[in-house]
C-alpha cells in the first residue's frame, strides 16, 4: 500500500513528497509534502480476508518568499494533493499551521479502507 500511495503521489508536478522532513531544512522555491502512514484492522471475514483502514496524517510546507504569492502555492498544493488521494478513495482533511513567520505550513489528514479481497481501496 505505501509503494501504491507514494506512485500515486508521484505524480504530482513540483511537489516533493515523502517522509516527514525538519522545518530546518525546507530549501527556498520548493513545495514538499511530507507524510506518515499507519494502517487499522477494521473486520474480517470466514475466509480471513482482512479490512483494514489506512491513515495518512501530512504536512504541506514553503519557505515563506516575498517575490511570491506562497500561501497560493501551498492552498494549491493542498488540493492537487487531496485530489490524486481522493483518486484512490481517501477522504481527506487539511488545517493551517502557523508555527514559524518564514513557514507556509498545512495539515492533511485522511483515510482510505483497504479490502484484501479485491486488493484495492474501497468506497
Amino acid at each position: 500500500m505505501r509503494e501504491f500511495i507514494q506512485n500515486k503521489l508521484e505524480e504530482l508536478d513540483n511537489i516533493e513528497c515523502g517522509g516527514i522532513i525538519p522545518d530546518d531544512v525546507v530549501v527556498e522555491k520548493t513545495t514538499y509534502f511530507g507524510y506518515e502512514l499507519s494502517k487499522n484492522y477494521i473486520n474480517s471475514d470466514l475466509e480471513k480476508n482482512y479490512t483494514y483502514r489506512q491513515n495518512i496524517t501530512g504536512y504541506v510546507i514553503r519557505l515563506l518568499d516575498t517575490t511570491e504569492n506562497t500561501q497560493q502555492i501551498v492552498d494549491n498544493a493542498v488540493e492537487d494533493i487531496k485530489d490524486k488521494l481522493k483518486e484512490i478513495n481517501f477522504k481527506c482533511n487539511s488545517r493551517d499551521i502557523n508555527l514559524a513567520d518564514n513557514l507556509v505550513k498545512v495539515q492533511i489528514t485522511g483515510y482510505a479502507d483497504y479490502n484484501e479481497i479485491n486488493n484495492d481501496f474501497i468506497v
